[in-house]
């Protein structure tokens, strides 16, 4: 089983995310250390009305920053989320 990385290295994760005004939030991040490469995952919050198309945009973008920054990240898993009055914010 690996390790998590340090909290600085998540905390440079939450800041290229947020770097996107459409990004509302960036939740859950989760990474995990196996032998020279880090398995991250996150989720992120979009107003309602992006569309899917946009928010996939911005993912696929939010992937690339995060990728050149680290050449240690073997895979990026990002799940999008809506915010609206209707849908909470869940925080895990």
């Amino acid at each position: 089983m690996g390790k998590s990385p340090p909290k600085e290295f998540l905390k440079e994760i939450e800041k290229i995310c947020l770097r996107n005004k459409n990004v509302i939030s960036v939740h859950k991040i989760r990474a995990q250390e196996i032998g020279n490469h880090v398995y991250l995952d996150f989720h992120l919050t979009f107003d309602e009305k992006i569309s899917l198309k946009k928010a996939n945009e911005i993912c696929i973008d939010v992937q690339k920053r995060i990728f050149d920054k680290f050449d240690n990240i073997k895979d990026i898993m990002v799940y999008i989320h809506p915010q609206s009055k209707k849908c909470e914010l869940r925080r895990f």
